[in-house]
This record gives structure tokens, sequence and C-alpha cells, in this order.
């Protein structure tokens, strides 16, 4: 979602094309990408043939696209940036794999552990005080994730 929303900010025509990653098909649509993708996963962008396979690197990409505007100018403020989103996709990602996407067509859903809830809530926290203190819009409140029932 957020390359997605990365390629729109930088207004970025491109075509989607849905691959159903859902069980049981998952790996037939991975085996597909992996047919065009050194990483047989998604997000993928193809532009002019280069494949661009990773939602940081097409955040990255759409960020240049618009000479830098998705990102603070100041340098420390957009290093603070990256590193408030290398956190997420290397820490909190796997907690999207662990209840992945389609699990939210699940009748009886995986509960997030108190740990996971704590390490989103350490996230939020931390970009409400980010926010808050680089001429951003902080959060209302303490952010709380919800427990999934």
């Amino acid at each position: 979602m957020r390359a997605w929303l990365a390629l729109r900010a930088a207004d970025f025509d491109f075509q989607e094309q849905i691959v159903d990653i859902r069980l049981p098909q998952r790996f037939e649509g991975l085996a597909r990408i992996g047919r065009i993708s050194p990483s047989a996963s998604i997000p993928l962008l193809i532009v002019h043939d280069v494949a661009i396979f990773d939602s940081l690197a097409i955040m990255e990409f759409a960020n240049d696209l618009v000479s830098g505007e998705l990102l603070p100018a100041n340098a420390l403020a957009r290093a603070q940036a990256r590193s408030i989103v290398a956190w997420q996709h290397a820490g909190l990602s796997g907690i999207c794999r662990r209840i992945s996407f389609e699990s939210s067509f699940y009748p009886n859903k995986r509960r997030l552990t108190s740990n996971e809830i704590s390490g989103c809530n350490r996230l939020f926290g931390h970009l409400d005080q980010v926010l808050s203190t680089n001429d951003g819009h902080s959060f209302s409140g303490t952010p709380q994730l919800p427990i999934l029932h």
C-alpha cells in the first residue's frame, strides 16, 4: 500500500495488475511474479523493462521522480523519516507476515500479542513525537492499535 501511495503522490502513471496471493493460489501467483522479478515478491514496479521489487525502493523511486518532494527538505529530518520507514519495514513487517492481509477475511482472527501491540505503539509514539517536533501534525492522544478478534 505504501508504494502505491508514494507513486500516486508523485503523480506517476502506472497500471495495476492484481495478483491473488491468498491461499491456495498464493504459490501460483508468486511463481508468476518470479518470472519477472528476482525476489518473486510484491510489490513490483516495472519501468522500461526494469524491475523495482521492494516497497522502499519503489518509494525512493517515486520520491526521485518529484525531485525529493515526498520527503522533508532538511537532511536531518529526511534521515529521521527514512529511519522510521526502515524501522517499520524491517521490524514491524514481521507482524504483517504473521497476520497476513488475507486473514481479514477469516472469521476467527489471530490476536496481536502484547509484544506486537507494544512494538506498534512504540513506533506510533515515536512517530507522534517526530511529527510534533518537525512542523507536522501530531496524532491526538496516544495512538493505540485495535486488538483483532
